[in-house]
């Protein structure tokens, strides 16, 4: 006699970013019963070991910019300050014990203040600066673990001249071909790459008041952008469908907007205001609140901050990372990470699967000239 089959879901719980593991099985059968007591349990996985990776205390800046490929296990690092710090990029390789490690290569790069570090699934990175009018940059990493690398020179796109800064890019993360959104103080564009050759279109236009702060994409033809003014816009780069009211009003000038799935986003901005949105009902009301974040008014090179699958990670004005269980609302674990200067303490945050264990989620945390990581364990 046959017999029924009945396929077995893993749930939810076990399948979190932090790993389901006693804590999993735990909620599972019953004995825990409270979000609050699942956010213990998770948070107490999280082992801040305080491990250094880099250390260039001897040039005069700091980093602002931090990008980490897990397949080439190198952690891109862009620098601020003065002198042979301004515009300094560099790749540094994450020292991996069981992994023949490639040198770490340097390059000087825009002579302004980087403002983002985009990396393509092909490996192509770009920088945007702050200088007005400035162009955009680019630099192809795809053989840069080859003990044979010929080290290329960074190249420049011309951009069109509109009196704009540049205020953030990304990578599009659906698509093999190159394409990267780029923020402005007047609106978005997006760069496509073929071949060498860079096409380039633009979103439209707006006023210094609306100028556009954080760009992401929805999906493969959608990019979301976040305001200046608190606002948060859709632009389908397949027509001409650029909206110009808001789909939300976020309370406060935005400096990250980010998505999570395919109906909800994340917005960190000033004046402490963390909050989630669900796209599928556009009320202009937050889903989600998250009164544990401080930033009073820190720019977004000041005040980093990562999604990773259900997480996002924060640096708080008083140089705190704070990580949420952004789909529960959990507050998970909060840390502090200073150095000595003043001016110097975290400024940047990434999530990463790598080292020497690619199943343990780590947080890459930038403070100063230093970068430490803390993970999870299993």
């Amino acid at each position: 006699m046959a017999s029924d089959r009945a396929r077995i879901r893993r749930s939810v719980i076990l399948n979190h970013p932090l790993g389901g593991g006693g804590a999993g099985l735990l909620r599972e059968s019953g004995l825990i019963d409270s979000k609050s007591h699942m956010a213990r349990i998770w948070g107490k996985g999280l082992v801040g070991d305080d491990r250094r990776i880099v250390d260039r205390r001897a040039i005069p800046g700091q980093m602002t910019n931090l990008r980490y490929d897990e397949t080439m296990q190198g952690t891109v690092i862009g620098f601020g300050g003065t002198g042979n710090a301004k515009g300094r990029t560099e790749i540094v390789c994450y020292k991996n014990e069981s992994h023949d490690f490639f040198p770490n290569r340097q390059w000087r790069g825009p002579p302004s203040q980087l403002t983002s570090l985009s990396l393509s699934p092909s490996k192509l990175l770009l920088m945007t600066a702050l200088d007005l009018n400035s162009p955009a940059y680019y630099l192809d990493l795809s053989d840069v673990t080859s003990e044979h690398y010929d080290k290329p020179d960074i190249e420049t796109i011309s951009l069109p001249t509109m009196n704009q800064s540049l205020q953030a890019s990304t990578a599009n993360p659906f698509s093999s071909a190159v394409s990267f959104a780029i923020a402005t103080s007047k609106g978005a564009l997006v760069l496509n790459e073929s071949e060498g050759d860079w096409a380039i279109k633009l979103s439209g236009l707006h006023t210094d008041s609306r100028g556009v702060t954080d760009v992401d994409w929805l999906s493969p033809n959608v990019i979301m952008k976040g305001c200046k003014d608190g606002g948060v816009l859709l632009w389908d780069i397949r027509t001409r469908g650029d909206s110009r009211e808001s789909r939300f009003k976020h309370p406060s000038q935005i400096n990250y907007a980010r998505r999570i799935d395919e109906t909800t986003i994340v917005v960190a901005g000033h004046e402490s205001h963390l909050c989630t949105y669900d796209l599928r009902f556009p009320s202009g009301e937050p889903y989600m609140k998250f009164p544990s974040y401080q930033n009073r008014m820190l720019g977004r090179l000041a005040a980093g901050f990562d999604v990773h699958g259900d997480l996002a990670a924060a640096v708080t004005d008083d140089s705190r990372i704070i990580i949420w269980d952004i789909k529960r609302g959990l507050k998970l674990m909060e840390t502090e990470r200073r150095v000595a200067a003043s001016t110097a303490n975290t400024a940047c945050v990434q999530f990463m699967n790598g080292g020497q264990d690619k199943q343990v989620l780590r947080l890459m945390s930038a403070a100063g000239l230093m970068i430490t990581e803390f993970s999870w364990g299993r």
